[in-house]
């Protein structure tokens, strides 16, 4: 289990990253529309917003097991947590396992 935990963590590191990187250049970029740099942005950040919430056992165990990469988790969480204060990220998902946990706390 640790093994394949430890590679989660490390790719979500790396995904985290990537975003970052691509959601920099794309503020700096002068050929892009503004239009296009804020649809770009809301999908990426949507998009990785979804994954730390998929991935939040990864994300938990690389800021323990990676603190080399503190500032960029922190960064991710901070995104994270942007959604869940405006509301963005309410409830449960639909997948099988959190609706089987909302049914078990409802009882």
């Amino acid at each position: 289990m640790n093994a394949a935990l430890s590679h989660m963590a490390f790719w979500i590191i790396q995904h985290i990253q990537q975003v970052k990187n691509e959601a920099e250049s794309l503020e700096k970029d002068t050929v892009v529309s503004e239009e296009q740099k804020k649809e770009r942005s809301i999908i990426l950040y949507r998009t990785l917003i979804s994954l730390l919430v998929i991935l939040k056992p990864a994300l938990e165990f690389a800021k323990q097991e990676y603190p080399e990469f503190a500032n960029l988790i922190e960064w991710a969480e901070s995104l994270l947590n942007d959604a869940v204060s405006k509301g963005n990220l309410t409830g449960s998902c639909a997948c099988n396992s959190c609706k089987k946990s909302v049914e078990s706390s409802a009882q």
